[in-house]
């Protein structure tokens, strides 16, 4: 002879989606879940590590919503600007620095 007896409510429809998505997040039947809410809610421990294992269940699904956030990988995120460097400026063989300067002077090539 059991001692549990069935109990029926309605809830939203929401609710029931959010508690499948939820319960298959961690493997276990809807029932057991709504049944841990129920004793959580009353203070009552399913198991003798229940709460806890709850609280770090419910951070790993927190945790697993945070990585599916970042859908944009690091590599294709924007590089910063490559400063400008006046060493390959004056090593480059089409313009000598001197030569620049005089393409602006009037009547002194």
């Amino acid at each position: 002879m059991s001692d549990l007896i069935k109990v029926h409510c309605e809830i939203p429809l929401l609710w029931k989606s959010k508690l499948e998505r939820l319960a298959a997040e961690r493997k276990i039947a809807p029932t057991d879940l709504m049944r841990e809410a129920i004793a959580t809610y009353l203070g009552e421990a399913i198991g003798p590590h229940t709460a806890r294992l709850n609280a770090l269940e419910a951070e790993v699904v927190a945790l697993r919503g945070a990585v599916q956030s970042l859908t944009r990988p690091i590599a294709m995120a924007p590089q910063p600007p490559t400063p400008f460097s006046l060493h390959s400026a004056l090593t480059d063989d089409e313009d000598e620095p001197d030569e620049v300067l005089y393409d602006f002077l009037e009547g002194e090539h």
